[in-house]
């Protein structure tokens, strides 16, 4: 069965429903679907969007405010390694797809955007 992994910096309410279909579209296709996820921002939180998913993995972000804009670290949970495809947002301010692009081939599975 093939591992795919999609990385979300934070969960929005309105795509739960998207998340789950595409988990069991994938499961009759043979893929092993996985949902990585962490928290908002404090300014994100005042919107109150956040989704949850009893099946996804929720990891710490790491943010640093740099005035209006905020960068962050996201980490990858160990269990994943092993994944055969990474699906990331692309997005400058996240700093840990950068080590993805980096080591891409090296170390990593395949990554799309």
């Amino acid at each position: 069965m093939n591992k795919v992994i999609i990385v979300q910096y934070r969960l929005l309410h309105y795509r739960l429903e998207l998340f789950d279909r595409l988990r069991k579209a994938c499961e009759k296709r043979g893929i092993n679907l996985h949902l990585v996820h962490g928290q908002p921002t404090q300014r994100e939180e005042k919107k109150r969007d956040v989704g949850a998913l009893p099946w996804a993995d929720v990891v710490l972000n790491r943010y640093v405010s740099l005035g209006s804009k905020d960068v962050l670290w996201e980490p990858f949970p160990t269990q994943h390694r092993d994944a055969d495809l990474v699906i990331l947002m692309q997005e400058i301010r996240l700093l840990s797809n950068y080590s993805w692009l980096f080591l891409r081939g090296l170390l990593y599975a395949r990554v799309g955007y």
